[in-house]
């Protein structure tokens, strides 16, 4: 009976007493299932990789059609998410050094390495592996996060500024023309340069990235400050009763829905004043974004993902629909337009 679920090796060895004992060595062990491909040279190596997914590789240094170190680079190039823990006739710690600093996880000298120390590097390579494709997507994440940052804080201090600069320039000129003709063509250069720096700080909104691991409370008011600027006016942020264990998929996407929702109260209400409400109601997260805007234009208060008016709100649907839930729009209680968004407490499980 196994402790933990079988590991698929390829072993990548010439020698056939050497893969014969390895084979041996790993189908003996009782808490590990491990399913062994065996192959003798590198190009059938690359072969077996193309058609099937492997845990983990043991790699023989010494084979027909690679010798040393390059095997290591060249395995790690075509399957990065594969770890490598390199099988050699020689204990050089200067090679098992080099080994790793190529890509292998492991070092393993044939003649000490006995049944318990493969098994053990093998685990530990996988797990280390592991570890280190989360921390290299973190780390991307992260940079990801860095760019837009700056590329919002771009936007904001040098273009928005310079068609501030723009427009103040035009309406001198539009007040010095006397010429109807042109005085109206400076004046819808000045309406183009308004809408292009509303668009734009939308742009920036969507830009700033609010931390998923942070409460709901304290995301949620984060993006209501970064909306200030956008929508006009600063929102009402009201959370209450949402539990510390939220899952964070519901998280995540009630975050976005939040986004979204101030996102189409800047771009469509016209709105001088916002609330959002997220609240727990009868095992269902709920999330309320009411403005004080124009409203739905004439019958396109949407029941259904056919009537919705714009891609925003066709996404708050398809959101809610993906984790079990449901979502409405129509008229606020006081006029404007009030959204909602429903999900069970453990869709996220």
């Amino acid at each position: 009976m196994t402790t933990e679920s079988g590991l698929r090796v390829l072993l990548i060895e010439d020698n056939e007493l050497d893969a014969r004992a390895m084979t041996s060595s790993l189908a003996a062990n009782r808490d590990v299932a491990f399913d062994i491909t065996r192959v003798a040279d590198l190009e059938s190596a690359i072969e077996a990789l193309d058609t099937s997914t492997f845990d983990c590789i043991l790699l023989d240094l010494s084979l027909p059609d690679s010798i040393g170190l390059m095997s290591v680079e060249l395995l790690g190039d075509r399957v990065p998410d594969c770890p490598i823990v390199v099988l050699t006739g020689l204990d050089d710690p200067a090679t098992a050094l080099e080994a790793v600093e190529r890509g292998a996880q492991d070092y393993l000298a044939k003649q000490t390495a006995d049944s318990d120390a493969v098994i053990r590097s093998i685990r530990y390579a996988v797990a280390r592996h592991h570890s280190d494709m989360a921390l290299r997507s973190a780390t991307e994440q992260l940079n990801l996060l860095r760019d837009r940052e700056r590329i919002a804080r771009d936007l904001h201090d040098t273009v928005i500024q310079q068609l501030f600069a723009t427009g103040i320039g035009l309406q001198s000129v539009a007040a010095a023309v006397t010429d109807g003709a042109a005085r109206s063509k400076v004046e819808m250069a000045i309406e183009g340069i308004d809408v292009a720096i509303r668009e734009l700080r939308e742009a920036i909104f969507g830009l700033h990235a609010v931390p998923q691991h942070l409460a709901l409370a304290r995301a949620i008011t984060e993006l209501a400050e970064e909306s200030v600027g956008t929508l006009g006016h600063r929102p009402i942020v009201d959370v209450a009763n949402v539990p510390d264990t939220l899952p964070i998929s519901i998280r995540r996407e009630a975050i976005q829905i939040v986004r979204e929702g101030l996102a189409n109260v800047a771009k469509h209400a016209d709105a001088t004043a916002t609330t959002v409400e997220v609240d727990v109601e009868q095992g269902d997260l709920l999330v309320v974004v009411i403005d004080n805007g124009r409203g739905l234009p004439g019958d396109a208060r949407p029941r259904s993902a056919d009537g919705l008016t714009g891609r925003g709100l066709t996404n708050m649907e398809e959101r809610a629909g993906s984790l079990n839930g449901r979502f409405r729009v129509g008229p606020g209680p006081g006029g404007g337009t009030r959204i909602e968004w429903r999900v069970p407490l453990t869709a996220g499980d």
